[in-house]
């Protein structure tokens, strides 16, 4: 993976100061230089309607401030080939800045092209140095239920990019958690000829929504619902069954299930995660002097989130859906099929948004002024995020049957009750790793 990574930070004297950090070609010059840019004298689209090309404008002003360093300016041009360009966030008044809407000299935008833009997150917990193995089974958590707001078109994206990664072979084990009772029924009614389709409503507690997200041991979790970053702490807002009743009876509702980043990491909710997704209003919002709740996830030591900088529309959330993950598993069965196995490989997230990019793009039918396609915002570690693609599945390996046996008792044992006796958990994962030739 080719990547530039520019910092932003405090200087000496407070002031904000950028520097390249890394570059296909080493940088030289690591002198820090002045960001003179406020984020308040930047173009904006408010109020609509948004004055036409304010996107460029924003975008090229970012552009002629960090080409003061011809480092960086060489850096971020074509020459040589893709690359990803991610700014390394060191200070909360970088966070309120729109880098994706980094555009160069000749109008072109970094985060459309060849050149994805995305965000290292200012990082507190040291991350897991072990590198998660990948045996072409991948495990999907989504909560869909936003108050007020249809999940239905966000079920139907998700499914369909599911159902296309396993007709090209790669297993997806799906879980979902819903707030409405015919979304419920609709999902249920699919499951009974899926296999590994399951469906339960929302948990009327965040301690029981917690537990139910770690029985899964996801690697993608996914949620679409409210989210907010005020109240000095940045949380979701998920709709339990309850809460679309009061709705309906015209009573009071409150603010539903609620989900801090705090009680995530403090519960280990999230261990074992590659990537959280959240596709919902604010879920990557910096207000006052509260980072962004996916900024906050991965200080919290997650690999990468993303979320949405600003309240977005339900029927462009739907659209990101959609494609992002028909884009995230096409990736994965690029991996699984490299023709050396037994590697360690970087996921590039912030390569997967170009084509989401793109789709909300073509809905609002202009880049140079409708910011929507800038909405959503990735946040990762420093170090690209990498999974080991064992050389079994590379070179033939367990046959299809011998795969779907080992599903069915992993996931025999993931559902097993807490007084199982040791032992017999531990021959039943003798048995799946003996399906797939790995030791026990």
């Amino acid at each position: 993976m080719s990547r530039v990574v520019i910092a932003v930070g405090p200087g000496v004297d407070g002031q904000l100061c950028f520097t390249l950090r890394r570059a296909p070609n080493p940088p030289q010059d690591r002198q820090p230089r002045p960001f003179t840019c406020v984020v308040q004298d930047l173009p904006n689209g408010r109020p609509p309607p948004a004055p036409k090309g304010w996107v460029s404008r924003y975008g090229q002003r970012l552009w002629t401030e960090l080409a003061q360093n011809p480092e960086v300016l060489q850096a971020l041009q074509r020459v040589g080939g893709p690359r990803t360009v991610m700014f390394e966030l060191q200070d909360q008044r970088t966070e309120l800045f729109n880098w994706e809407m980094l555009c160069d000299d000749s109008g072109n935008f970094l985060a459309l092209d060849s050149r994805p833009v995305g965000r290292i997150a200012d990082q507190g917990r040291d991350q897991d140095s072990a590198v998660p193995q990948f045996t072409g089974t991948l495990r999907v958590t989504a909560v869909l239920s936003a108050l007020g707001v249809p999940a239905g078109q966000e079920w139907t994206g998700v499914y369909a990019a599911v159902r296309a990664a396993r007709e090209r072979r790669i297993r997806v084990q799906l879980r979902v958690f819903v707030g409405e009772d015919d979304l419920y029924t609709t999902i249920e009614e699919a499951a009974k000829t899926d296999r590994d389709l399951s469906v339960a409503l929302v948990p009327e507690s965040a301690v029981d929504l917690r537990a139910a997200i770690r029985e899964g041991e996801p690697h993608i979790l996914h949620f679409f619902c409210h989210g907010a970053a005020d109240l000095g702490q940045p949380r979701l807002q998920i709709a339990a069954p309850q809460d679309f009743e009061r709705r309906a009876a015209g009573q009071p509702v409150g603010p539903g299930v609620v989900l801090e980043v705090g009680g995530l990491d403090a519960h280990r909710t999230l261990l074992g995660v590659w990537l959280v997704v959240l596709n919902c209003c604010e879920g990557g919002l910096a207000v006052q002097d509260v980072h962004s709740l996916a900024n906050s996830l991965v200080a919290a030591g997650l690999p990468a989130a993303v979320g949405m900088r600003e309240t977005i529309q339900a029927h462009a959330a739907n659209e990101f859906s959609r494609v992002f993950y028909r884009e995230l598993l096409t990736e994965l069965i690029r991996l699984l099929r490299q023709p050396d196995g037994g590697e360690d490989v970087d996921i590039d997230w912030a390569r997967l948004l170009i084509e989401p990019r793109a789709a909300l793009v073509e809905q609002a039918q202009d880049a140079t002024t409708s910011g929507v396609w800038t909405l959503p915002v990735l946040y990762t570690r420093f170090e690209p995020f990498r999974i080991r693609i064992p050389r079994l599945i590379e070179r033939g390996g367990p046959s299809a049957q011998d795969r779907v046996t080992a599903g069915v008792l992993d996931g025999l044992v993931r559902r097993l009750p807490p007084d199982t006796p040791p032992e017999a958990v531990a021959e039943l994962r003798r048995l799946a790793a003996e399906q797939l030739g790995e030791p026990a």
